[in-house]
């Protein structure tokens, strides 16, 4: 396994935890194009920083990312997903190394990363949002290939 420390490479798998109402129907088919929004200032956890995702390498396994959902039901109602970070970089994207926030649930999960292009407040600015929309378009269609989702939620 990978340090969290260690420099991130192109051909690192990245995971995303994805809600149940991010996959097309019947589930495993596919993401809806909104799967990479970030969240915003309205929410209570906005992506201020980047989106979240996590480096497979630094885990013992995908599951690792929904322990962090501590209500049994709600951590059923998540899959997890991956993409490759030569993906985001040929998207114009980069991969940050994220400390831990303690206010956040999943700390303590190691390999955390976020894509700083992808916040709450650059998808809220209507100069940045168009641009944005295709990229996060793109990032669904590739993290929605069935070989890239490995846990499909048991349901809404």
């Amino acid at each position: 396994m990978k340090s969290p420390t260690d420099p991130i490479t192109p051909d690192e798998w990245l995971l995303r935890r994805v809600h149940a109402s991010s996959f097309k129907q019947p589930l495993g088919s596919g993401l809806q194009h909104g799967s990479f929004v970030p969240r915003g200032k309205k929410s209570n956890c906005p992506d201020d920083t980047g989106i979240s995702l996590y480096r497979a390498e630094c885990l013992p396994g995908a599951e690792c990312i929904l322990a962090g959902i501590a209500d049994e039901a709600k951590r059923r109602q998540n899959g997890v997903v991956r993409v490759r970070v030569s993906a985001l970089y040929e998207l114009g994207l980069e991969v940050v190394i994220e400390h831990d926030d303690p206010d956040d649930p999943t700390a303590g999960i190691p390999g955390h990363v976020v894509i700083p292009q992808l916040t709450g407040p650059a998808y809220e600015d209507a100069t940045k949002k168009p641009r944005l929309k295709v990229v996060i378009e793109r990032l669904s269609e590739i993290a929605g290939q069935p070989e890239n989702v490995l846990i499909i939620p048991a349901g809404p």
